[in-house]
């Protein structure tokens, strides 16, 4: 069998947006917060291959989420906190894949160019509390055209294909950090200060769909 080599767009570091509005109910640690997230990010990268092959990816990621929530701070001894919470979240997560390739074989009467753009685009609300499930509708478009080139011949075709689908979307959310407050007036203001790493997880959100052929 040939040499396989599997490549994936890796991300890096990217700076994001949140907006947070909310109000502390008194001193009994309940709190109501709404808060906007805000993350775009791409990732371009190459790969030469056997045969002259050059082929090109990019990625695009555009997270946009709502969040309204009813928490209530839990303080353990030695200065650790919880804060069980449910809410309501709203998102529209969009993430597109671009490949562009072109084959020149050693002996060089045949040659090919091809592109793929795959697009996954989720729209949907539901209930959260640690784990989130959203219902909502997921729109996935496929179009790769294909072209092969010989001295005599040009042979072109398009896979494509347009779905749309509704289904639940799970998502589950971890936080570590550190977590600083002091309330003053008798409790109708607070200054705080958190610091920490966060993770979101959504472990079925890329779907992908079959494809129809057609010629030119």
């Amino acid at each position: 069998m040939g040499d396989i080599r599997v490549n994936q767009v890796a991300f890096e570091l990217t700076p994001g947006l949140r907006v947070n509005l909310g109000s502390y109910l008194g001193c009994n640690g309940w709190q109501m917060d709404f808060s906007y997230t805000r993350l775009y990010s791409d990732r371009r990268d190459t790969l030469n291959y056997i045969y002259d092959a050059k082929i090109s990816a990019k990625q695009d990621l555009k997270y946009n989420v709502f969040d309204w929530k009813m928490m209530k701070t839990i303080t353990f001894p030695y200065c650790f906190t919880l804060e069980p919470y449910f809410g309501v979240r709203a998102a529209w997560i969009y993430n597109e894949l671009d490949i562009n390739g072109s084959i020149q074989p050693i002996t060089g009467d045949v040659s090919i160019e091809y592109t793929s753009k795959v697009e996954n685009n989720f729209r949907g609300a539901g209930f959260e509390s640690f784990w989130r499930l959203c219902w909502g509708t997921y729109d996935l478009k496929n179009r790769s055209p294909y072209n092969q080139y010989t001295v005599d011949t040009t042979l072109s075709y398009i896979n494509s294909s347009y779905n749309t689908l509704k289904g639940v979307q799970s998502a589950f959310q971890l936080a570590l950090g550190l977590n600083w407050g002091h309330y003053f007036c008798k409790c109708k203001y607070f200054l705080g200060l958190k610091a920490g790493y966060e993770l979101n997880a959504y472990p079925d959100l890329i779907k992908l769909s079959r494809y129809s052929s057609f010629s030119k």
